[in-house]
């Protein structure tokens, strides 16, 4: 019997980022790798806190870029202010865990409705890859995810459906971040 996860009230504010990234990236999974590699000090401090980084990539005229990555709590509702670029420039959404757990029912919903993947790093310096594959409907993909009670049964049964996939970008199974 599960009771109801406290979720603390933050405001993000998200702006693209200066850091290595002149020119762009070719890829949105070049981009979150540069992105994290260069919040990993604010990731270590994380993890010791307990708590994650979120951040975006956006795209613009063919590239990529990473956003600023902001520290939150692990159960949080967020107002995120988007400055300098709009919705429709989100090409994915980023966080950061601090245990090994890959995406959580929460780390669904969002990217399915704004129709772009989700990445996730995790301790060990894996980084995953989620989205909704095909011509599914999203609404009614975020519906059905919204009554299952845990992540753990869109990962055991169905990693790679006809619907979904969670891909590691991290090549032949070696770390890419540590």
């Amino acid at each position: 019997m599960g009771g109801k996860v406290n979720t603390e009230k933050v405001e993000i504010n998200l702006s693209v980022s200066d850091l290595n990234q002149e020119g762009g990236y070719d890829s949105v999974n070049d981009s979150v790798i540069a992105q994290l590699r260069s919040h990993s000090d604010e990731y270590q401090q994380t993890s010791e806190n307990v708590s994650e980084l979120t951040g975006m990539v956006i795209e613009r005229n063919g590239k990529f870029y990473f956003t600023n990555m902001v520290e939150v709590p692990i159960n949080f509702e967020a107002t995120v202010n988007l400055q300098g670029f709009s919705q429709k420039d989100i090409a994915g959404l980023v966080h950061t865990h601090p245990d090994n757990y890959t995406f959580t029912g929460v780390d669904f919903e969002s990217p399915a409705n704004l129709r772009v993947p989700s990445f996730v790093r995790d301790r060990r310096g894996n980084v995953y890859r989620w989205e909704v594959k095909g011509a599914l409907k999203y609404q009614k993909y975020v519906e059905g995810l919204k009554r299952s009670k845990t992540a753990q049964t869109y990962e055991d049964g169905v990693k790679n459906s006809r619907r979904w996939q969670i891909s590691n970008l991290c090549e032949g199974g070696n770390l890419c971040l540590n």
